[in-house]
């Protein structure tokens, strides 16, 4: 009996393997919560993309001359590409969020559809978040919707 006890005690005072045992154990908290915190940023991101989209959208037309239709197509653009042309000129062409102008989800609307000089147009954007593979790994399936909207007066040029 003595001798179980003699093992035990030099079992508890020694140190070899502790680190493993350590690493063990917080490796896995320590991915899931990185994995966690580079997926909250990505939302925030492609939220402020959609929140500056809109925002210059809104200021165009607030200074748009054109039809209706035309001041429209060209917001929209801006909104999606940042460019008015829907080309996006950038050194990397292409959309400000992935998937925010091909989505089943995604909305762009202005209202009212004619504005006039001095009235209030609302411009709203919404879409689904698209997230990495590992988001849905974690098993957080359920959508989340980026959504944005900015109000500004016609002022015309």
């Amino acid at each position: 009996m003595r001798l179980r006890f003699r093992h035990f005690s030099w079992f508890r005072r020694s140190q070899r393997g502790s680190v493993l045992v350590e690493t063990i154990v917080v490796l896995p908290v320590i991915t899931i919560f990185s994995i966690g915190l580079l997926e909250f940023g990505t939302i925030l991101w492609q939220r402020h993309q959609i929140q500056t989209g809109v925002r210059d959208a809104a200021r165009y037309l607030s200074r748009c001359t054109y039809d209706a239709a035309t001041c429209s197509k060209i917001a929209k653009n801006i909104a999606f590409y940042a460019d008015p042309l829907g080309t996006a000129a950038t050194p990397t062409p292409g959309e400000r969020v992935p998937g925010w102008n091909g989505s089943p989800a995604s909305e762009f609307q202005v209202t009212p559809a004619t504005p006039a000089i001095g009235d209030v147009i609302t411009v709203y954007a919404q879409t689904a978040y698209r997230g990495s593979p590992l988001f849905s790994a974690l098993g957080l399936e359920e959508t989340i919707e980026l959504e944005y909207y900015h109000q500004t007066q016609v002022f015309g040029f």
